[in-house]
């Protein structure tokens, strides 16, 4: 019973054979997923691998809220998400989940600071709040000399890590990485990787990562694979 409360404590979500289904041209149907029950624990780092066209990105599209199982449900510290209505939703995303795609959108005319700044804002946070919890997570990545620069000014690392930034300042639970070296050279994808590690470290956030870099991710993640339809830990 003592463990048994234990692990329900430390489980941050897990899914529940959750399946998704699409319809191709014709009507029919094409499962992408299939009864999948995946949990995810508090500090875990976790990335998800495979083939393109294998349904990660999906997958993670689903643990963030952003689409709906066909089947099976999601819950989040044991909330089911089906529950959560727009507004709930929305709130969930913005104070516990930080997203990193491979494209992370910047306001290419705001300043690094500015765009930092932003969730604290949607939090309705003070300007003074929000801009200093933004210097701290641009130091945090080191970008406090760039904090000043038009956000499209920057490389292409620097936004990459400009987003990492973003997606922590309001010291989400859980990190969702889509793809984030993809347009990176292997030195800059090295540093983002090892920043995530160290940032969500330190908060203590669960990370998962979505990537077709394995050798990126081996011997400092937890490794699980997507294949014909299901996740297989490798």
């Amino acid at each position: 019973m003592i463990l048994h409360k234990i692990y329900a404590m430390s489980e941050l979500l897990r899914t529940e054979n959750v399946s998704k289904i699409f319809q191709d041209g014709d009507g029919n149907d094409l499962t992408v997923l299939q009864s999948i029950s995946f949990p995810i624990q508090k500090g875990q780092t976790i990335a998800i691998v495979g083939d393109s066209g294998t349904g990660k990105s999906v997958f993670l599209n689903l643990l963030g809220g952003m689409d709906k199982p066909s089947r099976g449900e999601i819950f989040f510290q044991n909330q089911p998400l089906s529950g959560f209505d727009s507004n709930k939703k929305a709130e969930w995303r913005n104070r516990s989940l930080g997203f990193i795609f491979q494209f992370s959108p910047v306001l290419k005319d705001l300043t690094a600071l500015q765009n930092v700044s932003l969730p604290c804002f949607i939090q309705g946070e003070s300007s003074k709040t929000a801009n200093q919890k933004a210097k701290e997570a641009l130091k945090a990545v080191q970008l406090e000399e760039r904090m000043n620069f038009q956000a499209g000014k920057l490389s292409g690392g620097e936004q990459q890590r400009l987003a990492i930034a973003r997606a922590l300042i309001n010291n989400p639970v859980l990190i969702l990485a889509d793809e984030p070296t993809g347009n990176l050279d292997p030195e800059n994808g090295e540093k983002v990787v090892d920043l995530m590690l160290k940032q969500t470290k330190n908060s203590g956030a669960a990370l998962v990562i979505v990537t077709h870099n394995l050798a990126l991710v081996q011997g400092r993640f937890e490794i699980w694979e997507l294949k014909n339809k299901q996740l297989h830990k490798r």
